[in-house]
């Protein structure tokens, strides 16, 4: 098991909730996608501004991903659209995968949730991988080592939703 997802779990669970503040759960995913070696610091973690109404039809995700390609420069490589728990998708996060063009997204509220646009496919994102907080859900251990910086490949995502789709 991924020595991370129990400290994750651990950070976010205070989250389930039901007066759980956005800005404050968006700030310690973001804690957590360090434990994982994404960085705001050099690019590969990028924040938007969360506004405090909610209600945002912006599209943008609340936090992309983004891979460091030879040449040094980070490239979009996953949108996180955060809900509180007590919430459902939005919709926003198969907007945001639009407007990036990219097929993969990940969706953090009272889960967390790999959802996989199949090129081709006019129809809304599918849920291909569900995680529950829970410290001994192999499913978030699986996402945290298909999340780590260091390893994570978009093919290797590719790969891995398209796995888990074949397997609804």
């Amino acid at each position: 098991m991924n020595e991370n997802w129990p400290e994750i779990v651990a950070d976010l669970s205070p989250y389930l909730k039901p007066e759980a503040v956005k800005g404050d759960y968006l700030r310690d995913i973001g804690y957590c996608l360090r434990y994982l070696g994404w960085k705001k610091t050099n690019g590969t973690m990028v924040f938007r501004d969360v506004k405090p109404s909610g209600g945002d039809g912006s599209g943008q995700p609340d936090i992309l991903l983004c891979k460091k390609g030879k040449d040094g420069v980070p490239s979009p490589a996953l949108p996180v659209v955060i809900e509180l728990p007590d919430r459902e998708p939005s919709g926003r996060l198969a907007l945001s995968m639009r407007l990036l063009k990219l097929d993969i997204g990940l969706y953090i509220g009272k889960n967390i949730r790999l959802y996989y646009q199949a090129p081709g496919y006019k129809d809304e994102p599918v849920c291909v991988f569900t995680a529950d907080f829970q410290k001994d859900d192999m499913n978030g251990s699986a996402i945290c080592d298909l999340l780590l910086y260091d390893s994570f490949s978009p093919d290797k995502m590719v790969d891995f939703v398209t796995d888990a789709l074949r397997r609804l």
